[in-house]
């Protein structure tokens, strides 16, 4: 269709799109400019032009990178991509003074709607760079502020649970899971192996295997009189536990 009508600028954006995809970064970035030269869109023309960044970091060339993502701040200063974009990059490089510098920034954007919005961007992304970097300079409050938001948010998200003890390590609960046996070595080691890939604090999880001929229900009575933990979980030993 791009060739056929060569002026139809939507669909010289998608099909930039899919040459990024197939990683055929030169001919994106050549279909790209056509885009942003017909004049059209406003945001979808500075979306190219983050694209065409993004094209030349998988390049290697950082200078044509920073330019284009400069480029879509200069032309749609109302979206946070680019300056995320930048962000993601400080962060990638371990500089939390640049990682702050561009995700506060972000954070002054309240975001207008557009389909190529990254929704990660407008909501705990920005925040989670921050608690990152003000931890890293040394801002413990800050850094606390930021995290309390992305916990906020997310509060099943396995990573803010598992960075919960640089703030509230008094809070977590120990666990006490209790493991009545009925043979299934294979599946006890399944499942005993999923428990130490837990993202919790190991030393507050308790693992009380019951073995013995007694029934389930006196293997479990037996647990839970053993039991130290503030919650109680039982677990058959043929299933395994997801990490979060």
């Amino acid at each position: 269709d791009c060739y056929r009508n060569p002026k139809n600028d939507r669909n010289s954006h998608y099909f930039a799109r899919e040459l990024m995809y197939k990683n055929r970064y030169k001919s994106a970035i050549k279909e790209f400019k056509r885009h942003i030269e017909m004049n059209g869109w406003i945001e979808e023309r500075a979306q190219s032009m983050l694209y065409i960044g993004d094209c030349y970091s998988y390049l290697g060339d950082l200078d044509e990178m920073f330019k284009w993502y400069f480029k879509a701040i200069d032309i749609c200063p109302d979206r946070r991509e680019p300056l995320m974009k930048l962000a993601e990059y400080y962060f990638r490089k371990n500089s939390p003074k640049h990682t702050i510098l561009y995700a506060e920034a972000a954070l002054t954007i309240t975001g207008a709607s557009f389909y190529s919005n990254y929704q990660p961007y407008y909501s705990n992304l920005p925040h989670e760079l921050l608690y990152w970097a003000y931890w890293w300079i040394g801002n413990k409050v800050k850094s606390k502020e930021h995290y309390d938001i992305c916990y906020q948010m997310q509060p099943n998200n396995s990573k803010y649970i598992k960075e919960r003890t640089f703030y509230y390590s008094e809070i977590l609960p120990k666990i006490s899971i209790l493991i009545p046996t009925l043979g299934r070595p294979e599946g006890l080691k399944r499942c005993l192996d999923s428990i130490k890939k837990l993202v919790y604090p190991k030393d507050l999880v308790e693992t009380i295997l019951l073995e013995g001929n007694e029934t389930v229900p006196e293997k479990v009575r037996s647990g839970t009189n053993q039991a130290t933990g503030d919650y109680i979980l039982f677990a058959s030993n043929d299933i395994e536990f997801f990490p979060d």
